[in-house]
């Protein structure tokens, strides 16, 4: 199976984003310990530090879903809710 690669896109709401930052933290740093994970980026937009980017590279659909289930990442999906402005997840996979 190819490599999944995702990337999700965050619009923090602005009083919130320093609060954010030690979530965020915790979120990568257990993704980048997870079997099947093969990159795991948080960046910001240079013009908008509310609108983060995760981008992310899994070994296959397995792993993205075992991911999904874990405990950093459901710890941080309910700490995000009712803080963001803006969610968007797009799941790709390499054509050449």
């Amino acid at each position: 199976m190819s490599e999944i690669h995702i990337v999700a896109e965050l619009e923090v709401l602005p009083q919130y984003r320093e609060a954010f930052m030690p979530e965020l933290r915790a979120l990568v740093d257990g993704s980048r310990g997870e079997p099947g994970n093969r990159g795991y980026e948080l960046t910001e937009d240079v013009s908008n530090m509310c609108r983060l980017f995760v981008l992310e590279t899994w070994a296959s659909q397995e792993a993205v879903d075992a991911h999904n289930v874990s405990p950093h990442f459901t710890a941080f999906g309910a700490f995000a809710e009712g803080k963001l402005r803006h969610m968007n997840v797009t799941l790709l996979k390499k054509v050449f």
